[in-house]
C-alpha cells in the first residue's frame, strides 16, 4: 500500500501523541501537542509551550532503486523513498532546578523515541500505509538565550513506497 509525505508526518503526529505526558507535566493534563508554528530556540512566545511538538519532513530522496521511468514498480506505481523526518518539541526548565529539568527533558526524549521506534516490532499496515522507522539521532538539544527552554531534536528515516503513477493490472 503506497503513502504519501503527508501520510508520514501524520504517522510520526500520531506516535508522538501516543507517548503519556504524564510524567514530564507542569500542570494537570499535559500532553504532546501539535504546534501551528515552526518550533525555534529563538524566543517567539507563540513556539513556547511545555511539550509542544513539530514534525515535517526535511528531505525525501530517492533510494536510487526506482530513479527513472522505467524503474517504476509496474505492479502497484510506486518508487522507494527513505525520508529524512525531524521531530522535535519544547521544554520548560524550571528556573531552581534546571539540571534536574533537562535530565528530565532528555527521558521525555527517550519516551518519544520509543513511541516511534516500538511501533516498529513490525511494519505497519494501516490507514498510513506501510512505513518503516530507523533512529539516525535521538536527541540534539538547545537552549533558548535565557536558559529557561530547551528545544529537542530528533531525526529519523522513514521508507515508503510513494506512489508516482496508478498501479497497472
Amino acid at each position: 500500500m503506497a503513502t504519501d509525505f503527508q501520510k508520514v508526518q501524520d504517522w510520526f503526529s500520531s506516535r508522538v501523541e501516543s507517548v503519556s505526558g504524564d510524567p514530564y507535566a507542569r500542570r494537570n493534563g499535559s500532553k504532546f501537542k501539535l504546534s501551528s508554528v515552526p518550533l525555534t530556540t529563538i524566543e517567539d512566545p507563540s513556539s513556547l509551550q511545555h511539550l509542544l511538538y513539530n514534525v515535517w519532513i526535511e528531505s525525501a530522496p530517492n533510494t536510487g532503486l526506482n530513479r527513472g521511468r522505467d524503474t517504476i514498480d509496474e505492479r502497484d506505481g510506486t518508487i522507494w523513498i527513505e525520508a529524512r523526518v525531524l521531530v522535535q518539541f519544547t521544554f520548560h526548565l524550571r528556573v531552581r532546578t534546571q539540571v534536574e529539568s533537562q535530565r528530565l527533558a532528555g527521558h521525555a526524549a527517550a519516551a518519544v523515541v520509543r513511541g516511534i521506534m516500538g511501533a516498529q516490532s513490525q511494519l505497519e499496515l494501516d490507514a498510513f500505509g506501510c512505513i518503516s522507522a530507523d533512529l539516525v539521532d535521538g536527541m540534539r538539544p538547545s537552549l533558548t538565550p535565557d536558559g529557561h527552554w530547551v528545544l529537542i531534536e530528533q531525526e529519523y528515516i522513514a521508507g515508503f513506497d510513494l506512489m508516482v503513477r496508478p498501479p497497472t493490472c
